[in-house]
């Protein structure tokens, strides 16, 4: 009867030691292995931090996406009919007009007190409370990088410039006149949330007949404007400075205003606009080139006016005037030459 012979394989044990003089820089390890250890340390770390990025930019989405629908939801939601007290207030002060909160924009008031309106492009995911800080300091950055809650979020909130004044009511009464040109500020985002959608009147050229109507209610009253410029601009420029147009003293400066959205624009459209009009102007950054922005102008839809009128006729402007820091970096030149027909 032949033996058997038997193995037996001698196994390593495992060891966590051993693991981590294959993963770290030891004393024993030659040049080579000290290379390829911090190699592999340094990509796991670069790898951890993009993916807690990555991670912390989805779920911040995610948050701000869902505020935001909840905020639509509420605004939406609540039937806007004429209280009791209202009409009771008409009745005894026919001469005097006495203002109330439409129920939809009460309700986004009570969660957070600086709602000021709404600002809806009809058919876009422009869909979102406005609000405002009247504080030279903090008004136009607190909610650069705040949510409606005051939480921080990167997409921030969509605010109207602290400058502004829009259906300001203390008491059931109007306590100063509205500004000429409201402007609004919202950032930029990737997904087209806050004004990121804007981007879509310069780089499409069917986008703006589809989407020329912006509804910009306030706390108190609807209001429908109609969009006649798009134009790109330096935020810090003075050549332009479009943010410094808010209550316009005479009728040359209102012209000299929108006579410089129109050299500007993008687009060409047959809205009228003159003196007296009020404007609003949708400010965003863009990525053209540094400290760039795109804004949009539009004027406030007249009495008994055919809200399409005028918009249905466009056409790309193949002559904008654009800023010193766009033509630095493109091989174009305004031609100062062509055909400029002002408003006015």
């Amino acid at each position: 009867m032949s033996g058997i012979i038997s193995y037996k394989k001698n196994r390593k044990k495992f060891s966590y030691f051993d693991v981590l003089k294959d993963i770290f820089p030891c004393r024993s390890d030659g040049v080579k292995d000290v290379i390829r250890k911090i190699t592999f340390l340094l990509a796991i770390i670069v790898l951890g931090i993009s993916s807690f990025y990555i991670y912390d930019y989805f779920w911040s989405s995610h948050k701000t996406n869902q505020l935001y629908d909840d905020t639509k939801n509420i605004y939406y939601s609540t039937e806007d009919e004429t209280s009791d007290t209202q009409k009771q207030m008409e009745t005894e002060r026919v001469e005097e007009e006495y203002w109330e909160f439409l129920s939809g924009a009460r309700a986004l008031w009570e969660i957070n007190a600086d709602t000021v309106g709404y600002i809806n492009i009809p058919d876009t995911q422009i869909d979102y409370p406005v609000v405002q800080r009247r504080n030279a300091e903090t008004g136009n950055v607190y909610y650069l990088d705040r949510d409606f809650n005051h939480d921080y979020a990167k997409a921030g909130t969509i605010f109207l410039d602290w400058r502004n004044s829009f259906d300001n009511v203390v008491g059931g009464k109007l306590a100063e006149r509205n500004s000429d040109n409201l402007i609004l500020y919202g950032h930029d985002m990737s997904k087209g949330e806050m004004f990121g959608s804007l981007k879509l009147y310069d780089t499409n050229y069917s986008y703006y007949g589809k989407h020329p109507l912006i509804n910009f209610n306030s706390n108190y009253k609807t209001y429908t404007y109609k969009i006649f410029g798009v134009f790109l601009a330096t935020g810090s420029s003075d050549v332009f400075p479009y943010y410094n147009y808010i209550n316009f003293k005479d009728e040359e400066e209102f012209y000299t205003y929108v006579n410089g959205v129109k050299i500007r624009s993008k687009i060409l459209n047959d809205v009228d606009v003159k003196y007296g009009d009020k404007l609003l102007t949708l400010s965003t950054c863009s990525s053209e080139f540094s400290d760039a922005r795109l804004v949009v102008v539009a004027r406030l839809v007249r009495e008994g006016e055919d809200p399409y009128e005028g918009t249905q006729n466009n056409s790309r402007n193949p002559n904008p005037l654009m800023p010193d820091e766009y033509y630095r970096w493109n091989n174009e030149r305004f031609d100062s030459e062509a055909e400029f027909i002002p408003y006015g």
